[in-house]
């Protein structure tokens, strides 16, 4: 008999969706014992049918609505808190008398979950276990919230993390701060690659002519786009007597990111092809926000581009500050260069060390095992799951693809 109690996992995305959070969840629910989970999502769009399962797993959905516009989005959750909360709350709780959980998984992703999780919780009288991605602040700035709602929205993630008896957070940072701030038991998950996905190390160029930078995702640090297509512009395109070309895959941003020639898109494609056409640039490409709007955010979240790079085989040029998570995986490390500014004097150089650093190279091998093998590989993650769950890893399934 399985020591994993029956859950119900509470989260505010689509079941279908494939967004890095949906990612994430997949890849743990993929190591659960049948029968030990239920889902309950709350979506902003239409709901497609078919999501009565998930992952093999009973599934609910209800549509909640948002908006990302200024004080339209603060009226939004206002007006929420004060009449539709109440209605998802019997819902899930009806949800769960069908389904009888014993412990409440909540991912903390939306200032919906914030108001929702504890009071599902303290309703059904069960523990509370919490799943961290992004702190409030950057939902808060995301959704333009007036001052007001954005001391609301704070209030309502710290009473769950209060409430949570254990805390699963993606950085070293965030556990430190939610465990002074909260008293919160936290355990660092991050989205761990499977191994068969790791790349081999390329030895030779592929294009000596060419220079290429690979970037896969979603593109949040916009301006810092924009500084290093100034920078390539400055060299008219060339480095060293190589041409320069990005390779762009992932949704392209309706606004604020500039198309160039030397620019090749391709739309969204899975994580294994994602790692697969990283690992034939020369070097990976990961933009952070410098906007102190966003400072909260890049020193305590953990981008998911990160492990997938690493898995790629080529070293990282990490863009952004120094005071984040990435700076200081880099510096733990040394699969990478970080560079601190938006100059285009600094960015050439950090691409230059990049491909051509010869203690980087040397280095980069051991270093890219280490940090596959201790943080971002998925046995990691799954036994950072078992440990959030409080049972031995030997009670969730041997390693599995979730895509």
């Amino acid at each position: 008999m399985s020591g994993v109690l029956k859950m119900l996992l509470l989260v505010n995305s689509p079941p279908w969706g494939s967004g890095t959070g949906e990612q994430y969840l997949r890849s743990l629910a993929a190591h659960l014992p049948q029968g030990s989970l239920c889902r309950y999502s709350t979506v902003q769009q239409a709901t497609p049918g078919g999501h009565q399962e998930w992952v093999g797993f009973p599934s609910a959905v209800a549509r909640l609505r948002s908006s990302a516009l200024p004080i339209l989005s603060s009226i939004a959750y206002g007006s929420f808190r004060l009449g539709g909360l109440e209605r998802l709350l019997r819902d899930v709780i009806a949800f769960s008398e069908r389904e009888s959980p014993q412990l409440l998984w909540a991912s903390l992703s939306s200032p919906a979950m914030y108001l929702l999780a504890h009071r599902v919780a303290a309703s059904l009288n069960i523990p509370l276990v919490s799943s961290v991605l992004d702190p409030p602040g950057y939902l808060a700035a995301n959704m333009r919230f007036d001052p007001f709602t954005r001391n609301s929205v704070r209030e309502e993630f710290s009473a769950c993390l209060l409430a949570s008896r254990r805390v699963a957070v993606v950085s070293e940072e965030m556990a430190e701060e939610y465990g002074r701030d909260y008293g919160a038991v936290c355990t660092v998950i991050r989205s761990g690659i499977h191994p068969s996905l790791w790349a081999p190390e390329r030895r030779v160029e592929l294009n000596p002519e060419e220079l290429v930078i690979g970037f896969a995702g979603s593109m949040y640090g916009k301006s810092e786009w924009r500084a290093l297509l100034r920078s390539i512009e400055s060299t008219k395109g060339v480095l060293r007597g190589r041409r320069i070309r990005i390779r762009f895959v992932g949704r392209w941003p309706r606004l604020g990111v500039p198309r160039r020639d030397f620019v090749e898109h391709y739309q969204p494609v899975s994580p294994a092809e994602a790692i697969r056409l990283m690992s034939e640039v020369d070097l990976c490409y990961l933009p952070y926000w410098f906007d102190r709007r966003y400072a909260e955010t890049v020193e305590m979240s953990f981008p998911s581009k990160l492990p997938a790079y690493v898995a790629a085989g080529r070293p990282v040029l990490y863009h952004g500050p120094a005071e984040s998570t990435p700076a200081r995986f880099l510096k733990r490390y040394p699969v990478g260069v970080s560079c601190h500014s938006n100059q285009p004097a600094a960015l050439l150089e950090a691409i230059e060390r990049c491909v051509w650093d010869t203690d980087l190279r040397r280095g980069y091998s051991a270093a890219r095992s280490r940090a596959l093998e201790v943080e971002l590989g998925l046995e990691a993650m799954v036994c950072g799951f078992a440990d959030f769950l409080g049972v031995e890893r030997s009670e969730l399934a041997p390693l599995r693809r979730a895509d």
